[in-house]
């Protein structure tokens, strides 16, 4: 009787052994995390509230974890490039080539801290990695960074509209000069935050319509604007010439050789350059000698403010004739001297903003 308890209970081990190692040897690798295998929308992280990239490594966990945020941001960086083309093809017009350039270097993603790691496994050796961007929590980062200046330009806009509403050019020559300064950085992160969202923002709505009306009241001004540019003293023919080209060089409509008793229209818009040339001549130990200078100053026809430029003072010099040199001291006063005198006078009074304009 023992005997047989005996032999039943070796077999019944065998047996049980036996099915722990088929069990066993049944059981496989792990399987894969759910976000690695699947192609739907997670529930915890779904894409229209997530940016989300997930990457493998064989090396390190960390180094999976390094992959998956390159991906994400790599992401973000492919959506900058489509949405600044979008941009820019929705501004038109409206958009200078050297604006548009300047919008394009300003785009870029700078806040990889916003990048989290939400999962993370190992298996069979190879290590796996989900990184996620909260879209609302980065564009609200984003848009807390530009509040500051998306009051500014606001206020600067409003005081344009004010100024051309009440006929004051220099005034609104001034303030659309600050609001402009301050569109590149908006508008590259109003593309930043597009990449973010998916979608533009309401603040981009708000200041696109702030901007456009902008536009469109300085398109008003320099349709009307114009310089009425004459010579005080004696002719010269050839620094009229280079003070008209100057004035145009700014993008300014230019009246020769008339003042502000003669503007009929839009007077308000209207601006008197005069252009005093100064000439000094005698006698020195090396002969003749003539100093010259160029002397303009800027008023509005209507009031508003005044500005003033001068040239250097130029010499000529020529052992027996006066007239020789007289104009060896005139070939000085050349289109970069008058332009800059030019640019000096029309900042003062309000004319343009030189600091944004070439040829100040």
């Amino acid at each position: 009787m023992r005997a047989a308890l005996t032999t039943f209970g070796r077999s019944a081990f065998a047996i049980v052994a036996g099915s722990l190692l088929v069990t066993s040897g049944c059981a496989g690798p792990r399987p894969l995390p759910s976000y690695v295998t699947s192609t739907t929308d997670d529930p915890k992280y779904p894409r229209s509230r997530f940016i989300v990239e997930v990457a493998s490594s064989t090396q390190s966990e960390g180094d999976a974890e390094l992959q998956a945020r390159a991906k994400l941001a790599a992401d973000i960086s492919a959506e900058l490039t489509a949405e600044t083309s979008s941009f820019l093809q929705e501004s038109g017009n409206k958009e200078s080539q050297s604006a548009s350039v300047e919008v394009k270097q300003r785009t870029r993603f700078e806040r990889a801290d916003l990048i989290a790691i939400s999962d993370h496994a190992e298996v069979s050796g190879t290590y796996y990695a989900r990184a996620v961007l909260e879209r609302a929590k980065a564009d609200a980062e984003y848009s807390r960074a530009q509040k500051a200046d998306l009051v500014t330009f606001t206020q600067y806009s409003e005081t344009a509209q004010q100024a051309a509403d009440h006929g004051k050019p220099g005034e609104f020559a001034t303030a659309k000069g600050h609001a402009m300064k301050l569109r590149p950085a908006l508008e590259a992160t109003f593309i930043v935050r597009r990449a973010l969202l998916g979608h533009p923002s309401e603040d981009e709505r708000q200041y696109f319509a702030t901007r456009d009306a902008l536009l469109k009241a300085a398109a008003q001004s320099e349709a009307y604007r114009v310089v009425e540019v004459r010579i005080e003293g004696a002719p010269a023919p050839e620094l009229l010439q280079l003070t008209v080209a100057a004035v145009r060089k700014l993008g300014l409509r230019v009246a020769e050789n008339q003042t502000c008793a003669q503007v009929t229209d839009h007077a308000a818009d209207a601006t008197e350059l005069v252009v005093s040339p100064e000439e000094t001549c005698s006698e020195g130990s090396l002969g003749e000698k003539c100093e010259v200078a160029v002397r303009l100053h800027a008023r509005g026809c209507l009031g508003g403010g005044e500005g003033e430029g001068r040239t250097q003072q130029m010499r000529g010099i020529h052992p027996s004739e006066r007239e020789r040199a007289r104009t060896a001291a005139w070939k000085h006063v050349n289109a970069e001297v008058v332009e800059s005198a030019v640019g000096a006078a029309l900042r003062g009074a309000q004319v343009v903003d030189c600091s944004a304009a070439s040829g100040c």
